[in-house]
């Protein structure tokens, strides 16, 4: 059920009735799919092993029985609003070219290059879709949707034209193009389309994107 239904954030106690929460966490911080989704693990387990163990499985926090309702809600919060942070953190290197710290590298920037670097690679092909970008990373186009909407935002289609727009942008900053040239370069041969569409992203067509000063 979660593969189909991921979740914000999941909840488990180190006892369960069919699978243990240690259990649990590794298979979900080990899926592909599922390893951006935050997992808080409760024990009443207070030896500092047991803490260690949680926090190897991958869990974002342990929480320790008896606790205040209040401490869990907070731990959550703060969680979710990580992710959110995380979110935009990803959407900005990806679509502004920054760069990654070292520290900052991990499954879900991993999943992201590889996502990305397929989309350059299929850069210049029109009949480029969600579905063969599924199929490139062996997930449903649900799954790759629910996937990219949890790490960045955006659902696959979208995703692949912002990346698209982005490379169009550094193109018209950097290079002596037309913009059916540009337009061309990002596999879209429909100039009023991509002009629509650019427009829409930046607020102002591509012919005056590029007589911006100082890109």
């Amino acid at each position: 059920m979660i593969n189909n239904r991921p979740p914000d954030i999941v909840i488990t106690d180190v006892i369960m009735p069919r699978m243990g929460g240690i259990d649990l966490c590794k298979k979900i911080k080990t899926s592909p799919l599922l390893n951006h989704i935050p997992v808080v693990i409760i024990s009443a387990k207070n030896r500092d092993e047991d803490l260690l163990e949680g926090l190897k499985c991958g869990a974002d926090s342990f929480i320790k029985k008896p606790f205040l309702p209040d401490e869990l809600r907070v731990r959550v919060n703060n969680l979710l609003q990580s992710r959110s942070l995380l979110k935009e953190k990803y959407r900005r290197t990806v679509f502004r070219d920054e760069n990654w710290e070292k520290s900052e590298e991990n499954n879900h920037t991993e999943f992201l290059r590889h996502v990305t670097d397929i989309i350059y690679r299929e850069m210049k092909n029109p009949e480029f879709t969600s579905g063969k970008l599924a199929r490139e990373l062996a997930l449903s186009v649900s799954q790759l949707n629910k996937k990219l909407n949890a790490t960045t935002g955006y659902p696959s289609s979208t995703y692949i034209l912002h990346v698209k727009l982005s490379h169009a942008k550094k193109i018209l900053a950097t290079r002596d193009k037309t913009i059916g040239e540009v337009a061309s370069e990002c596999g879209i041969y429909d100039l009023n389309y991509f002009s629509r569409v650019f427009k829409k992203e930046t607020g102002i067509t591509p012919t005056q994107y590029k007589r911006l000063p100082n890109l």
